[in-house]
C-alpha cells in the first residue's frame, strides 16, 4: 500500500508542477500580446531608463531650502491704547518696524480738540467777566451784614461777630 500511495503522490506532484508551468507560460504569452497590441494601438510606451553619470567629489556650499507650515509668534508684543478718540489721519510706522518710546505712531485729526479748547478758553473769559461785579457786591454786602448784626445782637457780641463776617466776606471774594 505504501508503494501505491507513493505513486499517487508523485503523480499529483508532477501534475501540479505541470499545471503551474502551463499557467506561467500562459501569463507570459498574454503579457507579451498586450505589450505588442498597445504599441500597435499607439498607446504611450514607457520612457527608457535614465543613464547614470559619475562626477568627481568636490567640496561646495549646498543651498538649504526649508519649507513648512506653521505659526510665528513674536517674543514681545505691545497693546496700544488711545487716550482720545478721533479720526485717524496718518499712521507713521510700517508693520514690523522698530519703534522707541516717544516716536510718533499715529496722528488723529486735531480740529475737534482745538474747537473744544477754544470753547473752554471762551467760557473761562466769560466766567471771569461775570464774576467781576459779584466781587464788588461782596464788598457792599460787608457793610450791610454789619448793620444787620447791630439790629439783632447785643453790643457785647458785636465785636467778635464783625470779625467773623469780615473774614468770611474776604474769603468768598478772593476764592473765586
Amino acid at each position: 500500500m505504501t508503494s501505491s500511495f507513493h505513486r499517487r503522490s508523485r503523480r499529483l506532484l508532477i501534475s501540479g508542477f505541470l499545471a503551474l508551468a502551463a499557467t506561467l507560460a500562459g501569463y507570459v504569452a498574454v503579457q507579451a500580446d498586450i505589450g505588442q497590441s498597445s504599441r500597435a494601438a499607439g498607446l504611450p510606451v514607457p520612457p527608457p531608463a535614465v543613464p547614470v553619470q559619475i562626477a568627481p567629489v568636490a567640496r561646495r556650499d549646498v543651498p538649504i531650502y526649508l519649507q513648512g507650515l506653521g505659526t510665528i509668534q513674536a517674543y514681545n508684543t505691545v497693546v496700544v491704547r488711545t487716550q482720545v478718540d478721533g479720526e485717524l489721519q496718518q499712521v507713521a510706522f510700517t508693520e514690523g518696524q522698530k519703534v522707541k518710546a516717544g516716536d510718533l505712531l499715529a496722528q488723529i485729526d486735531p480740529r475737534p480738540f482745538q474747537a473744544n479748547y477754544d470753547q473752554a478758553v471762551a467760557r473761562k473769559l466769560d466766567d471771569g467777566q461775570a464774576a467781576g461785579p459779584q466781587r464788588a457786591d461782596h464788598k457792599c454786602d460787608d457793610g450791610n451784614q454789619q448793620r444787620g448784626l447791630q439790629r439783632h445782637q447785643p453790643p457785647a457780641q458785636l465785636g467778635t461777630q464783625a470779625i467773623v463776617i469780615r473774614r468770611f466776606a474776604h474769603d468768598t471774594c478772593f476764592s473765586r
